[in-house]
């Protein structure tokens, strides 16, 4: 299970019901900055999803006080303003990629789970939770397909064609551990 700390004012369950559609993500939720701050420190998550905009102390500030103390955790920062200047500065502050929102869900689950993978990972559970979280996404895109049968969407096909080669090089590196 990858633990996503989820920060954001408007709609956070949105984003949780969503990317569960996706399987594999467990949710630490808040609406505030300060406390995403707090939470990053305790509960330790694998990534940190951060909407800019957010009353309080807002998600750039939020970001620049956890690479203070947290310089690995993957932070995606989010915001419905966009513009170069808002990418550069979430970048800037620490975060090391930037959505707009509403982001396309599938790119967006894909870079949290590229974000964990890539990271340094100390425990063989983590890789495992990762590769099993890309197994059931790829069952559940097959049965999409299935459902659509001769007439499946082709970003449909070519996510279950990506995700079988990755499942293909990932469950390898595992075995070989």
């Amino acid at each position: 299970m990858i633990r996503v700390l989820l920060v954001e004012d408007q709609d956070p369950f949105l984003y949780q019901e969503i990317l569960n559609a996706h399987n594999g993500f467990e949710f630490i939720v808040t609406r505030r900055g300060d406390k995403a701050v707090q939470l990053a420190r305790s509960e330790q998550p694998d990534v940190i999803l951060m909407d800019l905009r957010l009353p309080g102390l807002n998600g750039l500030e939020a970001i620049r006080w956890i690479r203070r103390f947290d310089r690995e955790t993957p932070i995606v920062a989010m915001s419905a303003y966009v513009d170069r200047y808002t990418r550069r500065q979430a970048l800037e502050a620490g975060a090391d990629d930037f959505f707009a929102k509403p982001p396309h869900y599938g790119r967006l689950y894909r870079r949290l789970v590229d974000l964990v993978a890539a990271r340094p990972l100390k425990q063989r559970q983590t890789q495992q939770a990762i590769l099993a979280a890309k197994q059931r996404r790829l069952a559940a895109l097959k049965l999409k397909a299935a459902r659509y049968g001769l007439e499946t969407p082709v970003h449909i096909l070519t996510e279950i064609e990506a995700l079988e080669q990755e499942l293909a090089g990932g469950a390898e590196s595992i075995e070989q551990e």
